[in-house]
């Protein structure tokens, strides 16, 4: 009788073979796969497109992570098994990015086109503090000491900002919250406080421009 003899593969491809990924072993497997979309308030321009990958490719499970900076929306291809949709937006508000779950159509609530309340009280402060400015002779001593309300702006304004500069910072990115709170710190610090206020304040003042144009965009 004749025996059929398999032919041994070398040692060398069987040790330089490399272990399957995570996809492929979903495929192999055929791991169910699904798809979750969330809006990120959070999103203000392309520098937090890093940081949401960076966070949500952590997560096991996750396959791909797309951003739509302008729809403010993250979709996820992800293993439900491994990470639920809860999951990822508890992993993005960690990093304090205002995400939330995309209900289906006409099922967004429909967001105020009212700044907040501290970007009203942060910007009389400064328009206030404005009345320091003007010819040094014309300055009586208590409007030059008008300056100083321009602190009190910033205080108002900084912590939203550095909120989301710190969830930049943990996961290793430099984004523009973190630039805004360096040009606001450098402009208190050289003493020009109406200057720090103004950087804090507008750009509270274009993000709120910003949502309200992509609420009318969606």
């Amino acid at each position: 009788p004749l025996i059929a003899v398999e032919q041994a593969q070398p040692l060398s491809q069987l040790v330089s073979r490399p272990a399957p990924t995570f996809r492929e072993a979903r495929r192999i497997n055929s791991a169910p796969t699904a798809t979750t979309v969330m809006i990120v308030e959070g999103i203000c321009c392309p520098s937090e497109v890093p940081i949401i990958d960076s966070i949500l490719n952590k997560l096991p499970g996750v396959e791909s992570v797309a951003t739509n900076v302008m729809a403010k929306t993250t979709t996820v291809q992800h293993d439900p098994t491994m990470a639920t949709p809860a999951d990822l937006v508890e992993a993005l508000n960690a990093a304090s990015l205002g995400a939330h779950l995309k209900r289906g159509a006409g099922g967004e609530k429909p967001r105020s086109k009212r700044p907040s309340m501290l970007l009203v009280v942060c910007g009389i402060l400064w328009m206030v503090s404005l009345g320091s400015l003007g010819s040094p002779e014309e300055h009586s001593h208590w409007r030059a000491d008008l300056k100083h309300v321009a602190i009190l702006a910033a205080a108002i304004g900084l912590p939203r900002i550095a909120r989301k500069a710190l969830g930049a910072l943990r996961n290793s990115v430099l984004d523009i919250n973190c630039l805004m709170i360096l040009a606001a710190i450098g402009a208190m610090a050289i003493g020009d406080y109406t200057e720090g206020g103004a950087v804090v304040f507008l750009f509270g003042l274009s993000e709120w421009l910003e949502d309200v144009a992509t609420a009318r965009a969606r």
